[in-house]
């Protein structure tokens, strides 16, 4: 049967990550060992697979990031980063990790190899929130200087694949970048779709009191929702037709982004109009229960619950239609900074259950030169046709569209190019 999980983290004491299925109320288990800050947990899958792997979490007290199986509660292993990271997402696909630092700077590194492929320069303050695309060819970031940037992959990747390309540049130009909001940004969501460009929406939160919704292809946003107090966290439904805003005096609002239509003339379903800034609480639901600011939401998979949690130490189950409380899980001494709702690994607090790891390795934190023309570990060098690239574990020589494959090493970029070796 499958049921559903609530990965809680800690900002301090305990030092544990608490599992609760959310409908029952039940402890499943707990990881030690954790202090982390809002959005710098993240679940990995493996391709295909509905339940996550393993837990990838950067902590708040050391350039350190951990790694969790669900089978025991120990720490599985951890890995040294160039800084503390501020956020953290690992892709859809399992197979790359992209952390935010204090400084501004994102890191991209290569799980299956732990190779750090870019390190670059992306916001002026701490970066505050990392989300890839449903299709993972693009990832957003967001930060404390208000600003909203794009990144296709393939441009990330570029130094990889561009003789051209100075291969330690700490530049890394965005697709797209938004810069709509006049105080930090505190979360982003990325709505369903394809990916970049094709139709997919994102939404911005921040402590001016508005959610901007935007289309990564506009530069202006689609509407804007305008909240009584700063917001500090954000959901938004499977559907995309209701958001939940945590703001920082522990209310949650629920906004409503499709209406009836019976105030004009006419009836219908109507959405939010183009560049209009609406009123967030118009409705006048909210789910009232915390005592200081709310640092995370996560939504059940048809929507119909809300977890939340705290900065006052507390998460609490919401049924999303009648606004009430349903379970409150006990009150920690620290505030529980995330609050992750996931499908119930089948091998959680259960060793005897077989179940396959993804391959992680150490994370590296510096980047290796990457020049082609030489053949050494994660290297490139240029034939005519097909482009060689020596894997960490051996070469491997392909040819075809671009792409990502496995051939005599342990993972081999593949681009087509027409470029001689010289």
């Amino acid at each position: 049967m499958i049921s559903e999980v609530a990965i809680l983290t800690s900002a301090n004491d305990p030092q544990t990550i608490s599992c609760w299925d959310i409908r029952s109320g039940a402890v499943l288990g707990t990881l030690k060992g954790n202090k982390s800050d809002q959005r710098t947990a993240s679940p990995i899958h493996l391709p295909g697979a509905l339940a996550p792997a393993m837990l990838a979490v950067a902590q708040n007290d050391r350039a350190v990031v951990h790694l969790w199986s669900w089978s025991k509660g120990q720490l599985h292993s951890k890995f040294v980063v160039p800084e503390k990271l501020s956020s953290l997402v690992v892709s859809n696909s399992g197979l790359y990790c992209v952390g935010g630092g204090l400084s501004g700077r994102i890191y991209v590194w290569e799980l299956q190899t732990g190779t750090l492929l870019r390190k670059f320069d992306a916001h002026y303050k701490p970066v505050r929130a990392l989300r890839f695309t449903p299709d993972d060819t693009a990832f957003l970031s967001s930060g404390e200087d208000s600003v909203t940037n794009v990144y296709l992959l393939a441009s990330v990747f570029a130094s990889l694949s561009d003789p051209n390309y100075p291969s330690h540049s700490d530049v890394c130009t965005p697709v797209a970048s938004f810069s709509g909001h006049v105080l930090p940004i505190t979360e982003m969501v990325v709505g369903a779709g394809a990916g970049f460009g094709s139709g997919v929406r994102m939404f911005t939160a921040s402590l001016d009191r508005t959610v901007k919704i935007w289309d990564p292809t506009h530069p202006t946003p689609l509407a804007t929702l305008l909240f009584p107090k700063p917001i500090t966290s954000l959901a938004v439904d499977p559907s995309e037709t209701r958001l939940y805003a945590g703001a920082s005096d522990g209310s949650i609002f629920r906004a409503d982004l499709y209406r009836r239509e019976t105030e004009t003339a006419g009836t219908g379903i109507v959405g939010l109009r183009e560049g209009v800034v609406e009123d967030g609480d118009a409705g006048g639901a909210v789910f009232r229960g915390h005592s200081q600011s709310v640092l995370s939401l996560s939504l059940s998979f048809d929507g119909t619950l809300l977890v939340s949690a705290s900065e006052d130490g507390t998460a609490i189950v919401w049924d999303t239609v009648s606004l009430q409380a349903l379970r409150t899980f006990p009150q920690q001494k620290s505030p529980i900074t995330d609050a992750t709702v996931i499908i119930k690994p089948a091998e959680l607090m259960d060793a005897s259950v077989h179940h396959t790891l993804p391959v992680v390795k150490s994370f590296k934190t510096f980047q290796q030169q990457q020049r082609p023309g030489s053949a050494e570990d994660g290297q490139a060098r240029f034939v005519e046709g097909r482009i060689v690239v020596s894997a960490v574990s051996g070469v491997s020589e392909v040819s075809g569209l671009g792409g990502l494959g496995w051939g005599g090493g342990e993972m081999s970029a593949i681009w087509l190019c027409s470029e001689s070796l010289t």
